[in-house]
């Protein structure tokens, strides 16, 4: 936990970082392409 109570955690920010691109209007193929999934599978369970 952070100093402010908060957990955080690399899979935390890689998903918040893909949420965003995908509420911004990226397709999901292009968020897949940017996380360096190998399947469209792992991209959609963000």
């Amino acid at each position: 936990m952070t100093e402010n109570n908060l957990e955080s955690s690399t899979y935390w920010l890689r998903h918040s970082f893909a949420q965003n691109m995908l509420e911004s209007g990226m397709s999901i193929y292009e968020i897949k392409e940017m996380m360096g999934h190998k399947s469209i599978d792992s991209t959609k369970n963000i």
